[in-house]
């Protein structure tokens, strides 16, 4: 069970770092803040992770070859998993969300660029602020969205995260689910709750985004399931 909740703790690393290398890479302003990233690590983790913590062993579990004693919990395909896989999927979401955002609200890329020493250096006006918290939201809700995908598919090394869901539902691990309802309830209050919103800097998010957030635990699970099927062939 360390190795379920290992991932999902690292996965959202990548996700967390891209949009400061993107802004460094691509001159565009950061598509999260620092409260934002402390929201994710110490708000919505925090359950889901002690739910996986508390997985039921999988079925056919003690028909697999036992683990080396000198094998690290900690090795380079779960390193590889986490980064390169459940983390790099939930980014590319998050951010491709984030810009659309943006475009959706009429700002091309050239203008982005042009816009990000303005909100760097607080100097952007009410219309560009606005936006630029409207798309951080959006990217902060993929994100999190992205970590319950991420959930999903780290129940099982081997399995498909669809077939987990299907066969196990919630009464196998009710604490997953409950820790996954109140990361949910935590991300509404961020958005809806003025106190809150107004400290991380987020607004509620727009109906045209809500595809783009369904989207994001569909499309880490998918790629999680590649994975899984290239270890099996």
């Amino acid at each position: 069970n360390i190795r379920k909740f290992l991932p999902y703790v690292l996965a959202s690393n990548v996700a967390e770092m891209t949009p400061f290398l993107a802004m460094v890479a691509f001159q565009i302003p950061a598509a999260l803040t620092v409260l934002q990233i402390l929201a994710v690590d110490l708000g919505t983790d925090l359950l889901p992770a002690l739910g996986l913590g508390a997985e039921a062993p999988e079925t056919g579990l003690m028909h697999q070859p036992p683990r080396r004693r000198t094998a690290p919990l900690l090795d380079r395909p779960l390193m590889l998993r986490a980064y390169l896989v459940l983390g790099l999927a939930e980014a590319l979401v998050a951010m491709a969300a984030y810009w659309l955002t943006w475009h959706l609200h009429g700002v091309s890329w050239t203008e982005l660029r042009q816009a990000a020493p303005l909100l760097l250096h607080g100097q952007a006006g009410p219309v560009l602020t606005a936006i630029q918290h409207q798309a951080s939201s959006v990217a902060f809700t993929c994100i999190v969205a992205g970590q319950i995908g991420v959930a999903m598919a780290c129940r099982s090394e081997h399995r498909s995260a669809f077939v987990n869901l299907v066969q196990q539902g919630w009464r196998r691990n009710p604490l997953l689910w409950l820790g996954i309802a109140a990361e949910i309830l935590f991300t509404a209050l961020l958005l809806y709750w003025p106190p809150l919103s107004r400290l991380a800097a987020m607004v509620p998010i727009d109906s045209r985004a809500l595809p783009m957030v369904l989207l994001a635990p569909l499309v880490v699970m998918l790629a999680d399931d590649w994975r899984k099927s290239r270890l099996t062939t």
